[in-house]
């Protein structure tokens, strides 16, 4: 009987730590990163002014590892992310794009 219930318990701990379901970016969704590297500097050009964004950090998890780590859902959900700085006169905005 004990054997059994260490069985049981060996394999609720093991599908627990697995996600139940794994969404993954597509080529075309990574087309959207493919541009940009950390560092790169974009220029937007409004009338007389021109506003300066640089991308501060990327980000990607689009992994097929089905072990969760410290996360909250059992869905997997590939995602990417640009940290960026716009300069515009004299004012500094940072944001974050994501898919």
């Amino acid at each position: 009987m004990k054997r059994w219930l260490y069985i049981l318990l060996t394999i609720t701990l093991f599908t627990s730590c697995m996600y139940e379901a794994m969404y993954f970016l597509t080529d075309k969704d990574l087309e959207w990163m493919a541009p940009y590297e950390q560092g790169d500097t974009v220029l937007f050009q409004s009338s007389n002014s021109i506003d300066t964004m640089t991308i501060d950090e990327i980000t990607l998890y689009n992994d097929d590892n089905p072990w969760r780590e410290n996360e909250g859902t059992s869905t997997f959900m590939g995602n990417s992310s640009f940290k960026y700085t716009i300069r515009h006169s004299e004012e500094m905005i940072k944001g974050k794009f994501s898919i």
